[in-house]
Parts: structure tokens; sequence; C-alpha cells
């Protein structure tokens, strides 16, 4: 059979968790290669940075491009004119603009990924009308699509209104198992390595003040956790973040005492180093922020604490190893990105969380394998 080369484009620009979890595009996609050794897909992904050089040390056969530096090469008619398909996930002006000339040199419309923005805002609207009248259930949180997901269904459609049958070349399975996907293996990688042990990691921080676990409840969490281990199986630590990070991953050491090592590394490692180190822990704990999806791209369990967001919107673990904790208070979410100062001046969305919960996970996590296939934690909350 003859062979096939079909070249793709992916627009991806905002927040690092977005970009990672767009990563299921690249893992569906080679998927569907394994599958059908007579189809290749030539991939460019543009994003800009942060996020530049964590795409480029972890994503292989894949050319990163820079939306703003390459700007003259990806707006070149000549590129648009290579490209079998143009996926727009980023859907803000610039892509859109993009979109449109590319639909102009090329006579093919680009593909746009749902964005679900009226049902997120709807969840807030919802959750501002009722307050604290009214208690969330299972169902409040059920996410409306989980996000990569949805990029996944945007390639999906891609391919077939380009022609393919996805029948023919065994993409149905490869659609459901697609998953936000990192290595940590190529050239590009620094080296970074966790010395001898077992390490859990923590994330004290987040894109907002507003969306982050407070201090006080991570060092109770720790401590709770500490003394429910025999002394040798204490795991050491270390704190992943940015340089806002330091100090509070500061405070809660220096209020710990921890009976092994402790490692404070905010602001101390790129994007691709981070994603070695989380490579390298059983686990990690910390807010809704994008540590989250870098930790299950590389197989590492999470254990996500929502306050002012919700699960429902879509960015909550897939992995049957991590697992999201919450309070079920109907003023959550706050608004759409956790921005929003808590109107009742409590941050009971974190405080009521009951912290043997989260222990009860750290514990589990800790005594099992490190399995994509493992038993999760909770069975009322598979994903």
């Amino acid at each position: 059979m003859t062979q096939q080369t079909i070249t793709l484009g992916i627009i991806r620009t905002s927040s690092i968790g977005d970009v990672v979890l767009s990563t299921s595009a690249i893992d569906y996609l080679r998927q569907i290669e394994a599958s059908s050794p007579h189809l290749n897909f030539k991939i460019y992904f543009i994003s800009k940075k942060p996020c530049l050089d964590l795409l480029k040390s972890a994503l292989s056969q894949v050319e990163v491009l820079d939306m703003e530096a390459d700007e003259p090469r990806i707006k070149d008619a000549n590129f648009l004119k290579s490209l079998d398909i143009l996926i727009d996930l980023q859907d803000n002006p610039r892509s859109q603009w993009l979109a449109r000339y590319y639909s102009k040199v090329t006579g093919r419309s680009a593909i746009k990924s749902k964005k679900f923005r009226w049902q997120r805002a709807f969840l807030v609207l919802k959750a501002r009308w009722y307050g604290r009248s009214r208690v969330l259930s299972d169902l409040d949180l059920k996410p409306i699509a989980f996000q990569y997901h949805t990029v996944v269904q945007t390639i999906a459609q891609s391919l077939e209104e380009f022609g393919l049958n996805l029948r023919s070349i065994k993409a149905v399975e490869a659609l459901e198992k697609a998953r936000p996907s990192l290595r940590t293996h190529t050239e590009f990688m620094s080296q970074i390595s966790l010395e001898t042990g077992s390490w859990i990691a923590i994330g004290p921080g987040a894109s907002f003040a507003t969306k982050k676990y407070p201090e006080q409840e991570f060092r109770d969490v720790l401590k709770m956790f500490a003394a429910r281990l025999s002394s040798d199986r204490i795991p050491n630590l270390v704190f992943l973040g940015d340089m806002n990070d330091q100090i509070a991953a500061d405070k809660i050491l220096s209020s710990l005492t921890w009976p092994e090592k402790t490692l404070n590394l905010c602001g101390k490692t790129t994007l691709p180093e981070t994603m070695l180190v989380l490579s390298q822990v059983r686990l990690i704990l910390c807010s809704d922020t994008s540590l989250v999806h870098i930790a299950e791209a590389v197989s590492t369990p999470a254990g996500v604490i929502f306050g002012p967001t919700t699960e429902a919107f879509g960015f909550m673990p897939f992995s049957h190893e991590s697992q999201a904790f919450s309070a079920p208070l109907g003023c959550r979410p706050c608004s759409k990105h956790g921005r929003t100062s808590c109107r009742y001046n409590d941050k009971a969305c974190f405080t009521s969380i009951p912290k043997n919960l989260i222990v009860d996970w750290m514990l589990h996590r800790l005594k099992a394998p490190r399995n994509q296939n493992a038993t999760p934690f909770r069975e009322g909350h598979e994903r």
C-alpha cells in the first residue's frame, strides 16, 4: 500500500496546563500511525513561551514553532499551503486571523476546537446565585467535557473532514486511549536527578493567590501524613513551582519538622527540568495548577485540591491513580479561573476539605505500585 503523509498544524498558545493537555493530540496521531503503517503524520505544533522548551524537549518528531519568533514563516502563504490540515485549539484573535488567512490561501477551512465557554459561565452564575444555600452533588462536579478529550475529538473531526475513514485506520480505539503525554529522555533535557530514596512532590503555588491551598493546610496535611507512617517509610519532600512559590515553600518547611530530606526547587528549575523531577517522584500534591497536568503526562499520580474552581470545568485529573479533592460548597466555582476573592472571606472551599481523605490517598499511592491500570483510590470517583 502506498505511504500517505498528512501534514498538520496545531495552534495552542495559552497557559502551560492547556498546552500540556493538548499533547493528547500527538498521542492520538502516534497511536494511529502505530496501527496504520501506510499512514504518516508530519506535525507542526505552534505555541509560545514559556511552553516552547517543554514541548521541544518532550515531543519527538514534532516541529515546535514559536508563534512570535517564527511568525514570518507561520504567516507565509507557502508554509500554510503545505499544511493539509490546520487546527485552532486556541481560538483567540491571533489564531482566528491565521485560520482565516489559511482558508484564503488554501481554500480549506481550519478546524476550531469547542471551548464550552457558555457552559462554564453558567456554572459560575449558578454558584453566584445560590451561594452556600445548596450542596454540590457528584453530578455537579462531573466535567462538562475533559479538556484533553475535546482536543482529541477535534483532531478526529479534522481527519474525517480531510477524508480519512477513522474505522479503516483503526482510530476509534485510539480516540478513547489518547492521553496527554510528555517524554523525558530526549537530548534537550537537562540532567536533574533526585537523590536515592522515595520522594513526593508538593506544589504550594497557583496562577492566582486565591487558587492556592493555604500554607497552614499544607503543613497540617504533611504532619498528619508523617504521623501515620512508620519512621522507615517516610519519603523525602521536594517542592516545585516558580519564583513566587519559593517563600510559600520555605514557610511550610520552617513550620514543619520533617524527618527526611527536603528540597525546595521552586524557581530553580526550567519546565523541562520540572518535568524530569516529576517523572521521578511517587506523587504530587498541589492546587489546581499546571503541575497536575505535567505530572500526569509523565505518569505520576496527582492529588489536586480544588478551591474556587471546579472539577466540572474539565481540568480535573484523568488517571485512576490521581484524585481530586474539594468541598461540596454551592458557592463554587467563584469565577472561571479562580481569580475572584472569597466573598465569604473564609476560604472554606479549602479549609473544609477533610484532611484525612487527602492523607488516605497519599498513603494509598505511596504503598501501591505505579501503574496506570491501578485500582482507583475511591470507587465513586473513577475517571
